[in-house]
């Protein structure tokens, strides 16, 4: 057991050696990065599984097994990074708008309006018809993703139609937390 400042002759700048098991920290305690400011402290990692689902604004988009429906995510500090996978099972009968829910974890609200969106990376394969490029974003405050073609948005966003069986959407986002 360890315990107070690691470094060369009680200096934080000295050179540790070789650490050869892993470091377990106190529940509660980080590693700071010596500012003034008590969000310095690095105390939070976590990564996981998350089933998501697709919604449209209207109708509705039956999707594959939970196997198809999975995203992983990795939230180092505040900021979250997810990926996944949605699949199309069935005849969809959705119409308009187009989300990705169930994100893992909330994004943050609350700052100027620009800087709480952040943008996914959609790739879209297997649809009933020509999709132009697509986008998406995630808003503040929401666990979804808004995919988005050609940039359209609202009702003039008609994506769910394109959506047949066997349609996929894979995903990419990352966002800052609450």
């Amino acid at each position: 057991t360890m315990s107070g400042i690691i470094g060369g002759a009680g200096s934080k700048s000295g050179i540790i050696g070789t650490i050869s098991q892993n470091i377990a920290l106190s529940s509660g305690k980080g590693i700071d990065f010596e500012s003034s400011l008590s969000s310095s402290i690095f105390n939070d990692y976590e990564e996981g599984i998350f089933t998501c689902s697709i919604v449209s604004a209207s109708g509705s988009i039956p999707i594959h097994s939970s196997g198809y429906a999975r995203g992983a995510y990795t939230k180092v500090g505040r900021i979250v990074s997810v990926q996944g996978l949605v699949m199309v099972s069935g005849t969809p009968s959705g119409s308009g708008d187009v989300r990705i829910e169930g994100l893992p974890l909330t994004p943050i609200s609350g700052l100027a309006h620009e800087s709480e969106y952040a943008a996914a990376s959609i790739f879209m394969t297997n649809t009933a018809s020509t999709v132009e490029s697509v986008g998406g974003f995630v808003p503040p405050g929401l666990n979804k993703i808004y995919v988005r073609e050609g940039g359209k948005t609202g009702s003039g966003n008609d994506l769910a139609v394109h959506f047949e069986d066997g349609t996929e959407i894979a995903f990419a986002a990352t966002y800052i937390s609450v």
